[in-house]
């Protein structure tokens, strides 16, 4: 991880977290052979990994979703909804042409189209530290963040911000969502951690022909 882990002793920053994950895995890595689902599903993650534009390091891949992380950012809000956008078109971009190709007819190849992307994005204190040649991420933020893709949304692609990314760049906020806005508010409780409020918006919102 660049530059997040230089040094063994315990560092405690507040930063980004956006995790991009993919909705439907499970389902596709039970229905599909498992040689082809992976490079599928490894062409898509690298999709997104290239459209980073924001200068997000990559903490892990986790199976079916990148977990980013950036500190001392100072970006805008409207930055971070169009690096949303654009990692949600990759997706989309190569998702189609590897739907597209006809040449297999296993699993893996004819369900691609129902796979779906979907975001979280929050912010607080991040603790890191070296463990032997590994950067570790440490904090109940990272925890929240990973607990907010089990959410109570029906929607299956969506951009979540947690109520500490809402309060960071609230003003500018205001100005890109007038009252009858796109950004939706919601709550949900999670056991030992209690109730994270939230706002989201649906990423068909965006633009985006998905």
């Amino acid at each position: 991880m660049d530059n997040l882990c230089n040094t063994y002793n315990p560092r405690i920053d507040n930063g980004l977290i956006i995790i991009a994950d993919i909705s439907g895995f499970t389902n596709y890595i039970q229905a599909t052979d498992i040689e082809h689902s992976q490079i599928n599903v490894a062409k898509l993650l690298e999709a997104i990994i290239d459209e980073n534009e924001l200068g997000l390091s990559v903490s892990e891949i986790e199976g079916d979703a990148v977990f980013f992380i950036r500190f001392d950012y100072a970006f805008s809000f409207f930055e971070l909804m169009n690096q949303i956008k654009k990692m949600a078109i990759k997706f989309h971009q190569v998702l189609k042409e590897l739907s597209l190709n006809k040449s297999c007819k296993c699993g893996a190849c004819s369900i691609l189209e129902k796979l779906k992307i979907k975001f979280i994005v929050h912010t607080g204190k991040i603790g890191t530290i070296m463990i032997k040649d590994y950067c570790k991420l440490f904090g109940i933020d990272i925890i929240i963040a990973h607990r907010l893709l089990k959410n109570n949304l029906s929607i299956d692609e969506y951009a979540l911000f947690t109520n500490k990314i809402i309060q960071k760049f609230n003003k500018e906020i205001k100005i890109i969502f007038p009252k009858d806005n796109l950004l939706l508010d919601s709550e949900v409780e999670y056991e030992n951690i209690g109730r994270i409020k939230y706002h989201y918006m649906a990423l068909n919102s965006l633009n985006i022909n998905l």
